[in-house]
């Protein structure tokens, strides 16, 4: 493992006490007068924001093992938009999550979905805001599955769409003007992908991006 990446994983338990004393905290004084709820909300989102940035390094650095078992996306999904809402709503970003009305079950690395999924939202939150709107959406075409996290920001330029997938890429716009990242989300997300058999696909929405990542159900 590499120096960045032994760093990192120590990060983890920490990271892990942070977040997990921090909603203790806020169950503890949620009737407590602001602003003291508003600042263990800070603490817990930025913790776990943090812990994907971690994960992410970690991955990035030594590809995970895949563990191929049922998944059921439809509550998957849901535990995502759980996680993401609060977050979303604090930068004044409506979240709308579109699902399947029975269980969608996949045989899939349910922790690969959710880190995939946790980039493509974490790509829409920093670059949505314009948009004031994100949808998050579950369909199903024969045995084909498809979840999609669409923004409703200013875009990437087409020419530009294979590159955002390449390590450390940057859109140079005034898009990208003070937002901070890594720069090897997509990376890792289209790098999961494969392991997972599966497949992403990012399309131009006039206004916005529509960030896909298919299963065969």
């Amino acid at each position: 493992m590499s120096f960045v990446g032994q760093v990192s994983h120590e990060f983890k338990t920490p990271l892990t006490n942070i977040t997990l004393y921090s909603e203790m905290l806020s169950e503890y004084l949620e009737d407590e007068p602001a602003p003291i709820p508003d600042y263990l909300y800070v603490i817990s989102a930025e913790s776990k924001r943090l812990t994907r940035l971690v994960q992410n390094v970690l991955t990035f650095n030594k590809p995970s093992r895949i563990n191929i078992k049922p998944v059921n996306l439809t509550i998957l999904l849901k535990q995502i938009y759980q996680t993401f809402k609060p977050i979303l709503e604090a930068k004044s970003l409506q979240i709308n999550i579109t699902t399947l009305e029975n269980d969608c079950i996949v045989n899939t690395d349910g922790d690969c979905v959710m880190q995939i999924l946790n980039n493509f939202l974490s790509n829409a939150e920093k670059y949505a805001t314009n948009g004031k709107q994100i949808d998050l959406s579950l369909t199903k075409s024969g045995k084909m599955v498809t979840i999609t996290v669409r923004d409703y920001g200013k875009g990437i330029a087409n020419h530009l769409l294979k590159q955002i997938f390449e390590p450390f890429y940057r859109v140079n716009s005034a898009i990208t003007e003070g937002v901070s990242g890594t720069g090897i989300g997509l990376t890792i997300a289209k790098q999961l992908a494969n392991q997972i058999c599966g497949e992403i696909k990012v399309m131009n929405e006039n206004p916005g991006m529509a960030f896909s990542l298919i299963l065969m159900g």
